[in-house]
């Protein structure tokens, strides 16, 4: 029982960034379901996922969890009973499709988490709409957790994906946020041991009033990060750049990170570094304790709510030969947004090294557009050389990346972003 224990606990701490764990799962229930190989209940499937999850987590890197596959024994077993999580209207069916969605996000598989993640909102806003819950407080704050949950993983893969959405933020402003308390200690107190003797040296779960401000600074990023885009408006039947807007969306961003705990405030005016070609990433000594990896996390997200508020300044005067003074200056901090995105996603991968897709796909798409934007004829000669090294760095970091190679479609988008990025140039 130890084991199966153990790999619930490191499913909820290490891959516990990005959603706010949505899993109720007591010590009686997988005692119950360990020896239960021929049983076909949800119950059972909840088990084997997580445990595929922590599985994964419990290994190095992610191209340990491919070499291994420790998932294997779990995931198998779990997917044979996929056609009794469909045919179920429950609770329990709707959290085994958000964290198979969890799963194949974690073994690099972002398609794949769509989709499950597109099934577990179909059934969580049908369970919402037949107000099967409104009388059990437990249950229906098990609920909620479970659609923040979708809505925050939905969001991220959405952000680097043009891919079906399930229509799930028309409910964002009538749903409750979620407790948080009481998620992250899936055992009864007399077996605390279990997981001291055999958690993982420098994994430390978040306290439980910075997991709760954490996932709320989450929730907000996300609807700011709906609205990044509110500064191109219409006028005369035509997509223009209103700087004013953008202004005001950078104003909702400083407010946002100066309301951050000290516990999770990442500092904006240090050094930026990225690893160096002969340095693969994830091979410098870093704090991997779970408040690091939130506290990076939501650096990233702040960088790339920058990038996207003021990437329409540099889109309108790609092709200018001068351009106002206003979106000049919106262009510089476009760029020194995009410094900062990089030197952050170096160090959120060492952090977080399960789940890298997104974080390679965001240094692919922000790269590409930073590059294109230094081509503009009025930028061309303005854009700083921290800029034009981080084109490089990028380059460095998807040739150095160990869960790149395990990655086709990573592999694809580090060949294509060698050669459309021309450093010499």
């Amino acid at each position: 029982m130890r084991k199966q224990l153990v790999l619930l606990d490191t499913s909820t701490a290490g891959c516990n960034t990005g959603i706010p764990f949505s899993i109720r799962i007591s010590s009686a229930r997988i005692s119950k379901n360990r020896g239960s190989d021929r049983s076909t209940s949800t119950d059972h499937c909840l088990v084997l996922i997580v445990a595929a999850i922590g599985s994964v987590c419990r290994c190095s890197s992610l191209a340990t969890a491919y070499s291994k596959r420790p998932d294997a024994r779990y995931i198998g077993k779990a997917l044979a009973m996929l056609h009794n999580v469909h045919l179920e209207f429950s609770l329990r069916s709707a959290q085994c499709l958000l964290l198979l969605a969890v799963y194949y996000n974690c073994i690099g598989k972002p398609c794949q988490a769509h989709d499950f993640v597109l099934m577990a909102s179909c059934k969580t806003q049908a369970l919402f709409k037949c107000h099967l819950y409104d009388d059990d407080s437990r249950s229906m704050e098990l609920l909620r957790r479970i659609f923040w949950s979708i809505l925050l993983i939905e969001t991220e893969l959405g952000y680097h994906m043009d891919m079906p959405e399930s229509n799930i933020w028309k409910f964002d402003d009538r749903i409750l946020l979620p407790g948080i308390h009481d998620s992250w200690e899936p055992f009864h107190e007399n077996q605390r041991y279990m997981f001291e003797q055999s958690e993982p040296m420098g994994l430390s779960a978040l306290t439980s009033n910075d997991t709760k401000a954490y996932f709320l600074a989450a929730i907000s990023m996300c609807r700011m990060m709906r609205r990044c885009f509110d500064s191109v408006v219409l006028f005369n039947n035509k997509e223009v750049y209103a700087p004013i807007i953008a202004n005001e969306l950078g104003n909702q961003l400083e407010n946002w990170h100066e309301h951050l705990p000290s516990s999770l405030k990442f500092d904006r005016q240090r050094g930026f570094s990225v690893p160096t070609d002969a340095t693969a990433p994830g091979s410098t000594a870093s704090d991997s304790s779970s408040q690091a990896a939130a506290a990076r996390f939501l650096e990233m997200q702040f960088y790339q709510c920058l990038i996207s508020t003021y990437w329409p300044a540099v889109y309108s005067i790609l092709y200018l030969d001068a351009a106002p003074e206003t979106s000049l200056a919106d262009c510089s901090r476009f760029f020194d947004a995009y410094v900062g995105l990089v030197s952050s996603i170096s160090t959120t991968i060492e952090s977080c090294p399960h789940t890298p897709w997104n974080f390679y796909a965001s240094l692919f798409i922000t790269t590409l557009a930073a590059y294109k934007g230094a081509q503009a004829p009025c930028l061309r000669y303005a854009i700083a050389p921290a800029v034009i090294s981080c084109f490089q760095d990028a380059k460095i970091m998807f040739k150095n990346g160990e869960a790149v190679t395990k990655s086709p479609s990573l592999m694809m988008t580090g060949d294509i972003l060698s050669q459309y990025i021309n450093t010499e140039s």
